[in-house]
This record gives structure tokens, C-alpha cells and sequence, in this order.
């Protein structure tokens, strides 16, 4: 199944909330982003084992500066405790994006329904018995 959104923030801040995945320091050159426009022969992916300093520090891969991530989650507003939204909520920044705000944990944007994109993935979760 997909994660949750909460769940997905879980990995990527940790029990103590960081900012980004590996901390609170600002990202540099620890993730797959800022690779290049998408029509540079340096654009696209990399491979989850290529960035290990970019790790969360529950040691998950990749929860920032790969692959935006979709989540189970319909998209609402934080304050509303149910909602009817089609659009789903992506998590993570991808390899295309350039700002460092987009990396941090708390990052999220919506995607509707047919929503396709070169940088964004999913991540597979598992409930455990």
C-alpha cells in the first residue's frame, strides 16, 4: 500500500521533527537534485544507494531529492479532520526541483487524479503484525 502522509512525515522527521531528513542543516550535496533542467542529458534519477549522507536518521532512502513520493492521503487543509478531496498528497522533493525549501520534511503538494510527472514515485508501505 502507499504510505500515509503521516506516516511518510514520520520517516523523513524522526521522533525529534527535524527539518530534513538527515537533520537540520540545509542540503548541499548529500541528495540527487539540482541535477539540471529537465531537458539536460544530466537530468533524471539516481540510484537510492548513491546518496547515503541524505539517509533520514531512522534510516530510510531517499525521502528527499530523488523522487517526490505520493501518499495515500487526500490533500485538505491540516485543520480539517475529514475531507472529500480526489487529490492525493505528494511528499519529497525530487531531482528536478532547485529551491532547498521543496527538501524539507514538511514539504507537500497535491496531485489529482491522471497527475503524471517524470519526478514523482511512490514508496511502498507495510502494515507490521
Amino acid at each position: 500500500r502507499l504510505p500515509t502522509e503521516e506516516e511518510w512525515e514520520y520517516l523523513a522527521r524522526g521522533p525529534e521533527s527535524h527539518v530534513y531528513p538527515w537533520g537540520n542543516v540545509e542540503p548541499s550535496t548529500q541528495l540527487c537534485w539540482r541535477k539540471g533542467p529537465a531537458d539536460s542529458s544530466n537530468a533524471g534519477t539516481c540510484l537510492s544507494t548513491d546518496f547515503e549522507s541524505g539517509n533520514s536518521l531512522l534510516g530510510v532512502k531517499d525521502l528527499g531529492g530523488n523522487l517526490s513520493e505520493w501518499t495515500s492521503s487526500a490533500y485538505c487543509p491540516y485543520s480539517r479532520k475529514a475531507c472529500d478531496s480526489e487529490s492525493k498528497v505528494i511528499r519529497g522533493a525530487s531531482w528536478l526541483e532547485s529551491d532547498a525549501a521543496t527538501v524539507r520534511s514538511a514539504y507537500r503538494r497535491r496531485g489529482g487524479i491522471g497527475f503524471q510527472s517524470a519526478s514523482t514515485g511512490f514508496r511502498c508501505a507495510r502494515d507490521v503484525i
